[in-house]
């Protein structure tokens, strides 16, 4: 397994969503009734996403079934580029 992790980046996002958490009290205007659609929003891999705050996951150039591959069996190397 391995695991590319920047600690500094993700402790300076979770400070940031905690803040939009306490500035705005009530929820988001859902993406859905804004004419947006997250392909992988019902998918298995989403996880402690604040639905409030509108926060998904993004995966650029990918699709959902291979953003979903990759978090069920991890990133192969060897798959890169080949879409």
């Amino acid at each position: 397994a391995q695991r590319v992790e920047n600690n500094n980046l993700w402790r300076q996002y979770a400070e940031e969503r905690y803040c939009m958490r306490r500035k705005r009290p009530h929820r988001c205007t859902k993406l859905d009734h804004m004419g947006g659609e997250v392909k992988t929003k019902t998918s298995s891999i989403v996880r402690d996403v604040q639905d409030r705050l509108n926060e998904v996951y993004l995966w650029h150039g990918t699709t959902p079934q291979a953003a979903v591959a990759i978090v069920e069996h991890g990133f192969r190397i060897d798959y890169a580029g080949s879409s």
